[in-house]
């Protein structure tokens, strides 16, 4: 059986808050006045997200899921607590 596949997202607003609910990995633009509406649906809501500064920063993460060795531990990857911005 073939595994699901990884569905990466990309946003930082309101227009993005439908395809937030089905991605695998969702990156959230940060923005540093705080103001994203998009980091505040994933916050109330519960969904797993990573805020990014630089796509170089989110591109790092999808290359050790889509490269990982196996499936189990691409999702261990995609399961990890993923760290705020600082």
């Amino acid at each position: 059986m073939q595994p699901a596949p990884i569905i990466f997202f990309f946003g930082d607003g309101v227009s993005d808050l439908s395809a937030a609910q089905g991605a695998t990995c969702l990156f959230v633009k940060y923005k540093p006045n705080g103001e994203n509406d998009l980091m505040e649906y994933c916050i109330k809501n519960k969904i797993k997200h990573r805020l990014f500064q630089s796509f170089k920063e989110a591109q790092d993460v999808m290359k050790l899921i889509i490269f990982a060795e196996t499936e189990e531990e691409r999702q261990s990857i995609i399961a990890q607590e993923w760290p705020e911005v600082a």
